[in-house]
């Protein structure tokens, strides 16, 4: 139970740092990772396409440009922007989803908090009834089988 306690206060306490390190993790993959591994690329763009978001940071213009899959898969430079990041095949700034990927993770955490919270104090309150019942029973044992238990009927 003590735990529980001590993870949502941490996660309350660390959520502004978890952001942000979620935000360098997902810049970094995506700049060294993204056209160079295939299972990276391919959760990419998944996401991208199911959260309907377009890159990491807002501050970062266009990380996509550093990217392996500008350098070989878009020799023509028509396409700004994976195919991925919008509903149609050429992506450009102008008809991209301007959601950022994190942001859409943010979102998603925001709209399940009060779910997590449900459970989280459900187990706690089943932590705490089980304590209860397993104190009742060790009090229970303890008096059934000490010497004073005898003398009464």
């Amino acid at each position: 139970f003590f735990s529980l306690l001590v993870f949502g206060i941490l996660a309350v306490y660390f959520y502004t740092t978890l952001e942000a390190q979620i935000k360098e993790v997902l810049l970094k993959n995506l700049k060294d990772n993204y056209g160079k591994n295939d299972a990276w690329t391919a959760f990419f763009d998944d996401f991208q396409q199911k959260a309907q978001c377009c890159g990491v940071d807002p501050k970062s213009p266009n990380p996509f440009k550093e990217t392996r899959w500008k350098t070989l898969t878009n020799t023509n430079n028509a396409a700004d922007y994976p195919s991925s990041c919008c509903n149609i095949t050429v992506c450009t700034d102008a008809n991209r989803w301007k959601k950022t990927c994190v942001d859409k993770i943010k979102d998603m955490a925001n709209e399940n908090k009060i779910i997590l919270a449900i459970v989280v104090s459900s187990i706690g309150l089943l932590l705490i009834l089980a304590m209860s019942f397993t104190l009742a029973l060790l009090r229970g044992i303890i008096v059934y089988y000490s010497p004073v238990h005898n003398q009464y009927p």
